[in-house]
């Protein structure tokens, strides 16, 4: 196993630094080797396997992709279940392939399983996460957020997802202030997004201490 991560970290180098020759063949021996020892090792070589089909994704080689990614999504549910986060990735990957596929309604279906993955996994596990895992599935989920936005103008009939996707995000970040405080904290991005978020905080505090009918641009700040 070592061997294999031995081997998986030069594909990466090599792929950092644009020689794809060499990239692809260290991912082909890593793949390789790690097939030997499925049996031993089933969650090693869903790994592998995810990472060659995401080499060949990047590289936009959509039918390689699809065929490591069908047998990765496959084995990773029978492992580690339909709600486990490997799960999720492989989906994210698989809408990655219906957009570049414009087979729209497919990744839209599967980005929405995608997502209600994430959302499960950041409503029950906030309270025993570290705030650097917290600050990693956040970015995640942030990312996804920017591709639903994407989809949703390539294949408008989604855009109800993007828009439940946004609702939660905003729910969630609302409900853990002091938790993404010191998350967002971290990094000039995150304290950029938190001191916008306390501006409009601040914004609506001062309209609901006024009367109602003094009240101005409540739906817009809550938007």
């Amino acid at each position: 196993i070592e061997h294999v991560r031995s081997l998986e970290n030069l594909a990466l180098l090599y792929q950092s630094e644009g020689e794809d020759a060499k990239a692809e063949s260290y991912w082909k021996e890593a793949y390789s080797l790690c097939k030997q020892f499925t049996e031993i090792n089933p969650s090693e070589y869903i790994y592998t396997l995810t990472d060659l089909a995401e080499y060949y994704l990047s590289k936009k080689e959509v039918v390689k992709a699809e065929s490591f990614l069908n047998e990765a999504e496959m084995k990773t549910k029978t492992l580690f279940g339909s709600q486990h986060p490997r799960y999720a990735r492989c989906l994210d990957d698989l809408t990655e392939i219906r957009i570049l596929q414009k087979n729209y309604p497919e990744a839209s279906s599967l980005a929405a399983k995608a997502s209600e993955i994430y959302k499960s996994q950041l409503s029950n596990s906030r309270f025993h996460l570290s705030e650097y895992e917290l600050g990693l599935y956040l970015k995640h989920f942030e990312y996804k957020l920017d591709r639903d936005y994407y989809l949703a103008v390539l294949y408008p009939e989604c855009a109800d997802v993007a828009m439940d996707n946004t609702r939660f995000f905003k729910s969630f970040l609302l409900q853990n202030t002091q938790t993404m405080y010191r998350v967002y904290q971290k990094d000039s991005v995150g304290r950029s997004l938190l001191d916008e978020l306390k501006s409009y905080h601040r914004r609506l505090g001062k309209e609901l201490e006024k009367p109602l009918r003094e009240q101005v641009d409540i739906a817009e700040i809550e938007e």
